[in-house]
């Protein structure tokens, strides 16, 4: 529930009617559909505040709910077709995302979610964007596509040329037992909890492996550049160290032949680098497949 007054500090009550409406989809006391009504008034700066929020602005406008990764998916199913919330369904909305919503609510809110057109099945693009309006920026488009394509295969083989679904009925089914076969709903049971709670900066995956594998990828790119800067540093630097003060300063060659001595060593080096960054890569390629089967196991 919004703290929140309108400006001059004078209160956005309620009517009667309005009360009686709210009270058959949510429990909110007069005092709270008050202080809900006080935050749409903010929001709609329309004549007579009639004109609704575009959903879309939610997400910039509403600063109690912008760690809400849902917020921008939810609210726009729940202003249907119109994409603007009027007053009735800025309430419903705020009260669908608040922790005393029922289970059952949260479901059917993430199923409108999912499924916009209520057809009772979710195909590739709805997975899709649902993916990247939750964990799109931990995962790149391909490991999206990876999890959708994955879980759609697990759950609706259907024979080339036929799009494959996911039944609402499978989807809860898989995510509450957290099923392998279906990937996206496994993965979207660790956010059971804070769908149940979905106040600000609720709805946040458990992104513990997500975490892991970046730091995995910043640290080959780290081991990456530093092999790029010694093949192009070392070489040249080491040709001519030892050209100058190794072969012909200490060892006194002549300048015609310790060209090809510095030569020698500069390759030489070359090879090195290459040789431990081929190294590294295999040592770091053996590492990394140890990490999901130890993750298999704890779960």
């Amino acid at each position: 529930i919004f703290k929140f007054q309108a400006e001059g500090h004078s209160v956005f009550r309620a009517t009667p009617q309005q009360l009686q409406a709210y009270s058959r989809f949510c429990s909110y006391t007069e005092e709270e559909v008050n202080q809900v009504l006080a935050k749409y008034r903010q929001l709609d700066r329309s004549r007579n505040h009639t004109a609704g929020v575009w959903y879309e602005d939610l997400a910039g406008k509403c600063t109690e709910m912008q760690g809400n990764r849902l917020l921008t998916l939810a609210a726009k199913a729940v202003a249907g077709s119109t994409s603007r919330l009027d007053v009735d369904r800025f309430v419903r909305l705020v009260w669908l995302l608040s922790s005393r919503a029922s289970v059952q609510e949260k479901r059917d809110l993430l199923w409108r979610v999912l499924d916009p057109h209520q057809t009772g099945r979710v195909r590739r693009a709805g997975l899709f964007r649902f993916l990247s309006a939750t964990v799109g920026g931990n995962l790149s488009d391909d490991q999206l596509l990876d999890l959708v394509e994955s879980a759609l295969a697990a759950a609706d083989p259907k024979p080339a040329g036929l799009e494959p679904e996911l039944t609402r009925e499978y989807f809860f089914s898989a995510m509450l037992h957290s099923s392998r076969r279906c990937t996206i709903p496994a993965y979207l049971s660790t956010m059971q909890k804070p769908l149940a709670a979905a106040g600000p900066g609720a709805l946040q995956p458990d992104v513990q492996a997500i975490r892991q594998q970046q730091q995995q990828l910043g640290t080959v790119a780290k081991v990456l550049i530093t092999f790029s800067l010694l093949l192009i540093v070392l070489p040249i630097t080491l040709y001519f160290i030892t050209k100058s003060l190794l072969f012909e300063g200490f060892l006194s060659i002549a300048p015609r032949q310790s060209y090809i001595y510095a030569a020698i060593v500069a390759v030489v080096t070359v090879h090195i680098i290459l040789a431990g960054f081929v190294f590294f890569a295999f040592w770091e390629g053996g590492t990394g497949k140890e990490v999901p089967d130890a993750a298999a196991k704890q779960d």
